[in-house]
C-alpha cells in the first residue's frame, strides 16, 4: 500500500471531518472509498477510449452511410 498526502480545501476538510465522525469512520477511509469509486468507472472509460482508437487506427471502423442504414433499419 502507498500513502498519499495531498492539500484539500478547508471547506472539504471540515466536510470529511463532519462525516468521519457522524459515520465513525476514519477520514482516511471515506477518503480511499471516495478515490476508488471516482478511479473505478473512470480507468474503464479510459480504457475503453483507447481500444476504440485503436480499433480506428487499425481501420476497423463503420461509415456514416452505413451507421445511418442500420439505424433506419432499427
Amino acid at each position: 500500500m502507498t500513502t498519499l498526502t495531498l492539500p484539500i480545501p478547508d471547506e472539504t476538510d471540515k466536510a470529511l471531518d463532519d462525516l468521519a465522525k457522524a459515520t465513525g469512520r476514519s477520514k482516511a477511509e471515506l477518503a480511499l472509498v471516495a478515490i476508488d469509486e471516482y478511479t473505478r468507472p473512470n480507468t474503464w472509460q479510459v480504457e475503453a477510449i483507447r481500444a476504440g482508437l485503436a480499433d480506428a487506427d487499425a481501420g476497423r471502423v463503420v461509415d456514416h452511410e452505413q451507421v445511418k442504414r442500420r439505424w433506419q433499419a432499427g
